[in-house]
């Protein structure tokens, strides 16, 4: 993607470039919370990187998750189609906060929140949310979120207030039930997301759609400090660095599966031959 830069943003007399959002990668503050968690952490020893242990921390591999079901997501919205303006990891505020995906087109705007859930059972009603059991608060989340989207588009807009729909993309679970659709929330699973997102009637018009993008794709819309582009590049490159050396360490254990599967093959096969001899001397 083409770097182009729409504005400077003055900050204790020096000029900082602040690159469009639209440049900014999927997943990048789960991204950037990962790799400062990882470097936190202990790493595996060389031993366990021998074998095949991932290099990451304890604490580091939910969050790695994490980052791979918005990478999937990101990928699934791709094939939306031109009407739609995408943009990822939204930075609201002066913190750290973000908004996983904000959408725009035809069915409206769009604040989505991406869990990565494989193999989980999610059970939906009303404001309560149980992930395998246990009590989430992606209700309350997903709407602040909407809200924060709306306030500061209608802002940046000087327009009336903006209607966001707020989501939660499950990535992966086993199950979802929907005893009682919360009042704004909707999940959907990320298989079915790009069928749920067409079928959404028509709210916006194509004039109305670029607006909104405008509004949207300026980095000042959401948050008072821009990172450079060259501290965003940085970061993706030391998580493009990382998520290499992991899918190592996955064929590297494989490869230490096998060999245990063969040696235990080889036991096995060497006491059933003691005990095929053994047979024969006693009788």
């Amino acid at each position: 993607m083409g770097v182009r830069m729409v504005r400077s943003v003055r900050e204790q007399g020096d000029v900082i470039a602040a690159p469009r959002l639209s440049d900014r990668p999927a997943a990048y503050g789960l991204i950037r919370e990962c790799l400062q968690i990882n470097d936190a952490g202990a790493q595996p020893s060389q031993l366990a990187s021998f074998i095949g242990v991932r290099p990451l921390s304890r604490k580091a591999h939910t969050w790695y998750a994490g980052v791979l079901g918005e990478l999937a997501v990101a990928e699934l919205l791709l094939t939306l189609g031109p009407e739609w303006r995408i943009f990822h990891s939204v930075p609201v505020g002066v913190g750290e906060n973000d908004i996983d995906h904000l959408l725009i087109g035809p069915g409206g705007v769009f604040a989505m929140n991406t869990k990565h859930h494989r193999g989980a059972k999610v059970w939906v009603a009303g404001p309560s949310v149980l992930v395998n059991g246990q009590k989430v608060g992606y209700v309350q989340k997903a709407e602040t979120e909407a809200r924060r989207v709306s306030d500061c588009l209608r802002d940046s807009l000087r327009s009336a207030a903006v209607p966001v729909t707020p989501v939660v993309v499950l990535v992966g679970p086993r199950k979802l039930t929907v005893r009682t659709a919360p009042r704004e929330v909707s999940f959907v699973r990320d298989e079915q997301l790009l069928d749920w997102l067409r079928e959404q009637p028509t709210v916006l018009s194509a004039h109305e759609i670029e607006a909104i993008a405008a509004g949207a794709d300026l980095y000042t819309t959401w948050h008072s400090r821009p990172e450079s582009l060259d501290a965003t590049l940085q970061v993706t490159a030391r998580f493009d660095r990382l998520r290499a050396e992991v899918a190592a360490a996955d064929r590297r254990w494989r490869g230490t599966q096998r060999a245990i599967q063969i040696a235990g093959m080889g036991v096995v096969a060497i006491a059933a031959m003691g005990a095929f001899a053994a047979f024969f001397l006693l009788v």
